[in-house]
């Protein structure tokens, strides 16, 4: 008999496809809803961000149909959402632009690059995963936070960082908020320093470059087809600028959105 409940699945995966032939199974009638925003189910904030605002506009009392279309239509894009979770490809070379500013979403943003490294092993119809897959290519990050959060957070965020990717360049954002230059990131790469020592980083390179942009050509400059770079930026219009121009002066690549992107107005 089948059943009278139904069950909506944010994100095509696999973890996300399991757990539909597993539901399936078991006779709830199951909607997978795949969009660029979950990345596959990898990007687990978006999909808590999703469900969040479905629930939120059903509580509201809007029409499912409604609802649906907003899940449907919704993506990452710059031209969307400037700023988070933007991903570019630059010749073979993913490029994500995130704020990421605090050490929560640091944390998130972390769960995030070891999902996109390596595709989990699963069981056909079984929940969750069997082992984790190897990591392919390297993750570098270009990472910064504001200079207003606390000594001790800032060195979490940089902790927290050493964990997921391979290589760090800190930089700086343009207003310090009352520190003098360098001392945030400093922070940082002590953050760096004391997952090292504890034993539980896997980056083996980190430093400072605090203007932005000069950051961004770094990270651009090493990256080999394969790698993944995630840029939290302060300036998002510049940094997508500079990646769609390393795209025209390089190897090639897409926005994944429409032409005209380098017209993109500030502000």
């Amino acid at each position: 008999m089948p059943s009278k409940h139904t069950v909506a699945i944010l994100g095509g995966g696999v973890g996300g496809l399991s757990a539909a032939h597993e539901l399936a199974e078991r006779g709830f009638a199951v909607s997978v809803y795949e969009r660029q925003a979950t990345f596959g189910g990898k990007a687990r904030m978006n999909v808590a961000n999703a469900l969040a605002a479905a629930a939120a506009a059903w509580a509201s009392g809007a029409h499912l149909h409604d609802i649906r279309q907003g899940l449907r239509t919704f993506t990452t894009s710059f031209f969307q959402a400037p700023g988070r979770l933007n991903l570019l490809d630059v010749g073979g070379v993913r490029v994500v632009i995130d704020y990421c500013h605090n050490v929560d979403g640091m944390r998130q943003l972390a769960d995030f690059v070891d999902r996109m490294m390596s595709e989990p092993v699963t069981k056909a119809g079984r929940l969750g995963t069997s082992k984790a897959g190897a990591r392919s290519g390297r993750a570098i990050g270009v990472l910064g936070i504001p200079g207003d959060r606390r000594d001790e957070d800032q060195r979490e965020y940089g902790a927290i960082a050493a964990g997921a990717f391979d290589e760090i360049i800190v930089r700086e954002d343009k207003n310090l908020r009352g520190r003098p230059p360098g001392e945030t990131a400093t922070n940082v790469i002590e953050g760096v320093r004391e997952a090292k020592a504890a034993g539980q980083a896997r980056a083996s390179r980190s430093e400072k470059v605090l203007d932005e942009m000069t950051a961004v050509r770094t990270a651009l400059r090493r990256a080999i087809p394969g790698d993944l770079i995630v840029c939290c930026v302060d300036d998002a219009i510049g940094v997508y600028r500079e990646a769609m121009a390393a795209t025209g002066a390089s190897r090639g690549g897409t926005a994944f959105a429409d032409p005209g992107e380098l017209e993109a107005p500030d502000g």
